[in-house]
């Protein structure tokens, strides 16, 4: 199968966190409100990873996995071997790349599928690869939970802005977003539950999914990191889009 690398210029800015800086009910409340507003949300569109970069505040790494380029991309320059190879490991299709220095991490866009006759590829089949340790791991994401991952970012930081904004993006970079090892995978025999966990900077996450009734599926994202107004885990449940938006 040919390597084709599809890679967007779009822009993209570092949010900077300062210690000490928490996310409020008051904010949990303004984004929960949000998203009720907003509850057709659909995570399966052609530029998803550009949408969930840009929801935590990543940087857009343009040309990053391109042959033949300069590799001058600032702080991830160093992790540019890595991360190509983690991506070779993968799949053979790469396509968009965004890195933030918090945990630090770099996401890529892969896909098994070869698409003859559409550039950015298939949001309902293609993957999402967190390349950690300065590329020397990852963790991959099957398209139902990066979909999971996004509606759950979608659901914290929608309709917020400024400091509150600000505030959102740390809690979902700190409690959502990979920091190191590979996660734990599992599943039933026919695929009837699927389920994955990894570790955040704040804490171990849990992602479920289940088919539920009509075709739907049905997913449960737990992150320790994340507290609700009784300080657990705030749990969140979604139905993962049928088709594409």
């Amino acid at each position: 199968m040919e390597r084709r690398h599809f890679l967007r210029m779009t822009t993209g800015t570092v949010v900077a966190l300062g210690a000490g800086v928490s996310l409020s009910g008051c904010d949990i409340a303004a984004g929960a409100a949000g998203a009720a507003a907003d509850a057709a949300f659909n995570p399966a569109t052609q530029t998803w990873l550009s949408d969930l970069a840009q929801q935590i505040g990543a940087n857009v790494l343009a040309n990053y996995l391109q042959e033949g380029i300069n590799r001058a991309v600032g702080y991830f320059r160093s992790w540019f071997d890595g991360v190509s190879g983690q991506a070779d490991n993968y799949q053979s299709f790469w396509g968009d790349c965004y890195g933030h220095e918090i945990p630090p991490v770099v996401l890529v866009q892969v896909s098994k599928y070869h698409y003859p006759n559409v550039s950015n590829g298939n949001p309902l089949r293609d993957g999402m690869l967190a390349c950690v340790d300065g590329g020397s791991s990852a963790v991959y994401f099957e398209p139902w939970a990066w979909q999971a991952l996004s509606m759950y970012v979608h659901q914290m930081t929608t309709g917020l802005t400024g400091q509150n904004l600000a505030n959102a993006q740390r809690v979902c970079v700190m409690g959502l977003v990979p920091s190191g090892t590979r996660p734990l995978t599992g599943g039933s025999p026919d695929d009837f539950v699927e389920w994955m966990t990894y570790d955040t900077r704040s804490g171990p996450v849990e992602m479920g999914k289940l088919e539920g009734t009509n075709g739907q599926y049905l997913a449960t994202v737990k992150a320790a990191g994340i507290w609700n107004a009784d300080q657990q885990p705030l749990v969140q449940y979604f139905t993962l889009p049928a088709k594409a938006a």
